[in-house]
């Protein structure tokens, strides 16, 4: 779980690249990377049209940030999905890999798809669950299966309420999983993996004290401040349910680009 990369002061610029009715995506440079914004209404689930949308907006963002980096659709890509999946709002990237359509062991048989790229997973638990860092566990499989790039989904935290589960965020600039949470582990980039690394996120939970600074008085947010209270939707097993599956075809439709919506 990271802190919404859409909060960063380094900043420089924001240009809007494409609108689909109530979806907008919008491009930031940042001092390490390119920000891609993805913003829609909280009602896209109910409407398939947007739902299909919204997936074609991540994949145009994705393309993009896979043309930068030279991947090619016989590119190893690594889809990694950080996360705890005994926890809703933080298994957003556990449960998108249920949905990416796995190609690389095809390959190794020689099969080759026709048109197919090459995708593989790998779930990056919490150390709390499997005793191991999210970061050894990717690490270790980077550096034994030699992807081109990384693709690393996760939960994000945020401190503006209008922005949980109404934004989608992709960067080149890495991740850092637990940063949210204040219990931040190695950072998922190019430097400490070799490789390319984009990350996706969605920022499904904020602090209670972001809550009380918008609504009570100082002494509740003192209050709540001190506890660090960490608190999402009521409504997060559906959202996380479709954004998987959103963000899991957005994928696919980036990397197996014979695919047509």
């Amino acid at each position: 779980m990271e802190t919404a990369v859409s909060n960063t002061k380094n900043r420089h610029f924001t240009t809007e690249i494409a609108t689909f009715d109530d979806i907008t995506v919008s491009k930031s440079q940042i001092e390490n990377g390119e920000v891609y914004m993805i913003t829609f209404e909280e009602n896209v689930f109910f409407q398939e049209k947007k739902k299909k949308y919204l997936t074609e907006s991540i994949k145009i963002a994705l393309v993009k940030l896979l043309k930068k980096h030279n991947v090619r659709l016989n590119s190893l890509v690594l889809v990694a999905g950080i996360g705890n999946d005994g926890m809703t709002a933080d298994k957003l990237g556990v449960e998108t890999l249920k949905g990416i359509r796995v190609s690389e062991h095809l390959y190794k048989k020689g099969l080759k798809p026709n048109g197919e790229g090459r995708l593989a997973t790998i779930a990056g638990r919490v150390v709390g669950i499997t005793g191991i860092h999210s970061f050894d566990v990717i690490k270790g499989v980077v550096s034994r299966i030699k992807p081109s790039i990384v693709i690393a989904v996760d939960t994000l935290a945020t401190k503006h309420l209008n922005r949980l589960a109404r934004t989608i965020q992709l960067t080149d600039g890495g991740i850092t999983p637990g940063s949210g949470v204040n219990n931040s582990c190695r950072p998922l980039n190019s430097e400490t993996l070799g490789v390319p690394v984009i990350a996706i996120g969605v920022p499904l939970v904020t602090y209670a004290s972001s809550i009380a600074e918008a609504l009570t008085s100082s002494y509740a947010r003192r209050s709540l401040k001190e506890s660090e209270l960490i608190v999402t939707l009521k409504e997060i097993d559906p959202i996380v349910e479709n954004l998987s599956q959103i963000i899991a075809e957005g994928i696919n439709l980036a990397v197996h680009r014979n695919t047509i919506i």
